[in-house]
């Protein structure tokens, strides 16, 4: 007999979004962000919660828009398929990826399931994905947010 079990997101509240924006973001050496400030302001204000950036780039995926993530160590390379090698003024390049809430949810079920890429690392992702679902829990940090957020960007761990 085979059985498989598979994690479905029913929803994803502000506040999980904002902390796991959060968590990845701050402190990471390649990964910054940005979102449609004209977008946001169409959003009626009863719609939007909270004043940080985080909060804003949440409610932007909340009500249908786009945030704009970097990785900024790239080299030129857009690893998966959501991602455009951008170059700037100075000819340096970057790589951008357009992620919706789709995505999001997406990429999170890919580590609860394990159904991303390269799955060498399939047991931390998932207990990753459980510290991060796991609302009380003391222990999400930064590298368990940077490698949910890997695989919601490039569907597989690239940096270690």
């Amino acid at each position: 007999m085979r059985l498989q079990n598979n994690t479905r997101i029913l929803d994803i509240s502000h506040d999980e979004i904002v902390n796991l924006l959060s968590t990845a973001m701050y402190g990471s050496t390649y990964l910054s962000a940005e979102y449609d400030k004209d977008f946001y302001n169409s959003i009626p204000e009863n719609k939007k919660q909270g004043d940080c950036y985080e909060d804003k780039m949440a409610d932007v995926l909340l009500n249908g828009g786009e945030i704009y993530i970097y990785d900024n160590d790239s080299d030129g390379e857009a690893f998966g398929s959501k991602g455009e090698v951008i170059s700037n003024d100075y000819g340096e390049e970057y790589t951008q990826y357009t992620i919706t809430l789709a995505d999001l949810i997406e990429g999170l079920e890919k580590c609860a399931n394990s159904t991303y890429n390269v799955q060498n690392d399939s047991k931390y992702l998932k207990q990753c994905f459980d510290e991060f679902a796991d609302e009380d829990s003391c222990s999400f940090d930064l590298e368990m947010a940077d490698a949910l957020m890997q695989v919601i960007l490039f569907n597989e761990l690239v940096y270690g």
